[in-house]
């Protein structure tokens, strides 16, 4: 592990869980942790989530050598004007955050003179939120993106990537811009078209859902706030995938209208193969 004093920022699910995973597999760590409730530091050093934690985040940035900022997107930037401010000469400082172009074209406005910051963000997670699901498996198999520009610092890049190297599977180095059209097709528009089977399916069918609903589903359930952020900061994007996703849902319907079973067939077997393609790419 490339360093030996880490600041993690919110103690939700993502922040919780990488402060389990650095406490439980690497020694010589000293993983600190602010928030804005004392409480939940209390219980985070209960849980051995984290050593020690303040309310006060002067008293923990100036302290680590490395920050990472595990809140919503909305808050991203106000807590990298706190490390510009707080932190020691050199501090690396990343994020977990689930958009990157609007933060990323910010931070480079704002050419940090103390800090060095890496856009991070591990494809790791659950429609659950807070503390309480937090698990040290979470990031286990999974990928993490970690963006790059032309006014990246190449050494911050390497030692970040080198970081989540010990934490996920799989490390990809990419640009804002590309990350936020991948996340919107894999992970943004999905989440509003399940949010709309749910809003759409009738009171009197809800009721009688079973697994393939349920699943298909599950991320309805995540905090509206969280994701009202993720939209705001990745319009752009989502907007031009539902409208392609509509394009190929009209031409869907127009197949079932004139009862043309066999383009019906080939739309699902063409869907169905390209879904076995990926689970066998997940395994492997």
């Amino acid at each position: 592990m490339p360093f030996r004093k880490i600041a993690i920022i919110g103690l939700g699910l993502i922040g919780g869980s990488l402060g389990l995973v650095l406490k439980r597999r690497f020694r010589g760590i000293e993983v600190m942790g602010v928030s804005r409730s004392s409480a939940k530091i209390r219980l985070a050093v209960h849980r051995k989530i984290i050593d020690w934690g303040s309310t006060n985040p002067d008293k923990i940035l100036s302290l680590a050598d490395l920050i990472i900022i595990c809140t919503p997107v909305s808050s991203i930037p106000s807590w990298i004007d706190k490390a510009e401010r707080f932190a020691k000469p050199g501090a690396l400082v990343t994020d977990v955050g689930s958009t990157k172009g609007a933060l990323i074209r910010w931070a480079e406005r704002k050419r940090f003179a103390n800090i060095r910051f890496v856009g991070s963000h591990p494809m790791a997670g659950s429609h659950q939120s807070g503390m309480e699901y937090a698990q040290e498996n979470l990031f286990d198999g999974s990928l993490t993106f970690v963006t790059s520009t032309s006014k990246t610092d190449p050494s911050a890049r390497k030692k970040i990537a080198a970081f989540w190297e010990r934490i996920s599977k799989k490390i990809c180095v990419l640009s804002p811009a590309v990350h936020d059209k991948i996340v919107s097709e894999i992970s943004h528009a999905p989440h509003a078209l399940a949010a709309l089977m749910v809003l759409t399916a009738s009171r009197s069918s809800l009721p009688f859902a079973a697994s393939g609903f349920l699943d298909t589903t599950r991320v309805a359930q995540g905090d509206p706030g969280l994701w009202r952020d993720i939209f705001e900061a990745n319009r752009h994007f989502v907007l031009r995938n539902l409208k392609e996703k509509k394009h190929h849902l009209d031409r869907f319907i127009r197949f079932l209208a004139k009862n043309d079973t066999q383009s019906v067939y080939r739309w699902l077997q063409k869907a169905s193969l390209t879904r076995s393609r990926l689970g066998h790419s997940i395994q492997n």
